[in-house]
Formats: C-alpha cells, structure tokens, sequence
C-alpha cells in the first residue's frame, strides 16, 4: 500500500508540474497558518492529492480543490479522478 500511495504522489506531482507558482505556494502557507488541520503539502508546494483531517480523507487537486465524491473514512482512491 505503501509503494502504491508513493507512485501516486509522484505521478500527480509530474501530472501538475505546470500549476502557477503562486497556487503551489498556497498549501504551504496554509499549512502554516490553518490549525487544527494542517494540509498535506508536495515539495513543490501544491497540496497533496490525499488530504486528511483525523480518520476522514477525500481526493484533492494540486490547487487545494477538493474532489467532490471523494471523502472516506481512510484513505481514498485518488489514482485517476
């Protein structure tokens, strides 16, 4: 499961390589400012596309979007949405 959430990070990470740079910087500054959740971020500054808050996850765009349809409790499918 590891391996698999690991190669959906990367592919997402290249698939939105093209996003501005000011939307890349917006995770990070969420992060830092945004208690009780605090976003899950990529390197480049785009958030992660598993976002969770406790127990409950959902699918997200580089850009924060959450993808409607998508919140579980655990972790989400996010591969190809």
């Amino acid at each position: 499961m590891f391996a698999f959430v690991s190669l959906l990070l990367l592919a997402v990470s290249l698939a939105l390589a093209d996003i501005p740079q000011n939307l890349k910087k917006n995770c990070i500054e969420e992060r830092d400012r945004t208690p009780p959740w605090f976003p899950s971020c990529l390197d480049d500054g785009s958030y992660a596309p598993v976002q969770c808050c406790g127990d409950v996850c959902w699918c997200s765009l580089g850009n924060g979007t959450v993808i409607s349809g998508t919140q579980t409790a655990g972790l989400p499918i996010c591969f190809g949405i």
